[in-house]
């Protein structure tokens, strides 16, 4: 298995940075790179990123003007150098074995889009959504497809999908610059593309849902 890229859009999170930084640095997989996009933070984010940057050599900092979610996002993919690349919000986090579970279920490189599920981490409990998202793991890409479009209740976040670099640049496969939920534009695209889908089912990815700021 390659490289994987982790991309991390970051703007003043301070108070969950560093544990998202750890949750990335702990893997049991270690070969990635792990790209930080400081969108024009205007609190210490940005020096923290520095900070681990001294640390690890496999961190990449690109400190920028704010641009939104969507531009980081982008910058990210246009600096990474791996295989296949994730996404992280700087304010969630990930298990310690979720990038060596990934590169498990990455076969070959015809694989362009690896389907997980994630937990929502509200501030009283945690709901797993998708649990019938295992019905579909061995299935053919157009079931797989069509589960993710008809029965999923979570389809739309990017930190669901760990996506080939490859099929992003034949497909230019960019998030929308300028717009609220550019999820919903980019999941769509990526599943008009008819990548060749695999599915997942390791509760890998925890997105904090519902904090203040």
């Amino acid at each position: 298995m390659d490289v994987i890229s982790v991309i991390v859009p970051i703007y003043n999170v301070e108070k969950y940075l560093v544990r998202c930084l750890q949750s990335i640095i702990k893997q049991t997989y270690q070969n990635l790179e792990i790209i930080l996009v400081d969108d024009g933070s205007t609190d210490t984010s940005g020096k923290l990123c520095d900070k681990f940057a001294e640390k690890d050599s496999r961190i990449i900092v690109i400190h920028k003007k704010n641009g939104g979610l969507s531009d980081a996002r982008n910058v990210g993919i246009d600096k990474s150098s791996g295989s296949y690349l994730v996404f992280v919000d700087s304010d969630d986090w990930i298990d310690e074995n979720a990038l060596y579970n990934i590169a498990s279920v990455i076969k070959d490189d015809k694989i362009d889009v690896v389907v997980s599920k994630f937990v929502e981490v509200f501030e009283e409990k945690s709901v797993i959504k998708d649990p019938g998202i295992v019905s579909v793991k061995n299935a053919t890409n157009d079931r797989i497809i069509e589960y993710m479009f008809k029965n999923s209740e979570n389809t739309w976040p990017a930190q669901k999908y760990i996506i080939s670099k490859k099929f992003i640049i034949e497909n230019g496969l960019k998030f929308k610059y300028g717009v609220l939920h550019e999820d919903l534009d980019w999941t769509t695209k990526v599943f008009l593309c008819d990548p060749c889908c695999v599915v997942m089912d390791d509760e890998w990815y925890y997105h904090r849902m519902g904090r203040s700021g």
